[in-house]
């Protein structure tokens, strides 16, 4: 095989395993299998101390008819993403150059000129949210967890 060919071959299947790496990502399921299973294992089981001195106090609690709390932890935040403007160019046609060949044939050439033009990009307003729900049973020991939101992983 000549050095080209080698050369050629390495390039191509470096080339392919950057675009498959690139085009990697844990399908949604996942994620929220991986995050509710490493929440259970942090917490479910463990005394309320444990929940309390990781996350600190709770934003709210209550107490369920059976005697059980609830404690949730909430996050939310809000941003703006967009609005900048840019400066882009447009190729426009201003006029021909006719060019006589030895021939006697011609040919036009087309003269340019670049043409700005301002750019923005639309705002687009983000709201993000995670509540953190834990149920404690009476002897203060993590029962349960539950969650909702777009931002908790």
């Amino acid at each position: 095989m000549s050095i080209f060919k080698k050369t050629f071959t390495i390039s191509s299947l470096v080339l392919i395993g950057a675009i498959l790496g690139a085009c990697e990502t844990v399908p949604y399921p996942e994620r929220v299998a991986n995050y509710e299973a490493k929440m259970r294992a942090d917490y479910v089981g463990k005394s309320v101390d444990a929940l309390l001195l990781a996350m600190g106090p709770p934003e709210s609690s209550y107490t369920l008819t059976d005697g059980r709390d609830v404690i949730q932890y909430l996050k939310e935040r809000s941003y703006t993403t967009g609005g900048g403007t840019y400066t882009d160019y447009h190729t426009e046609v201003i006029g021909y150059k006719t060019f006589k060949r030895d021939d006697g044939s011609t040919k036009q050439i087309p003269i340019t000129r670049q043409v700005p033009y301002l750019r923005t990009d639309p705002l687009v307003s983000h709201h993000e949210k995670c509540a953190q729900r834990f149920v404690i049973s009476k002897a203060k020991i993590i029962e349960d967890f539950k969650w909702e939101g777009n931002s908790c992983f």
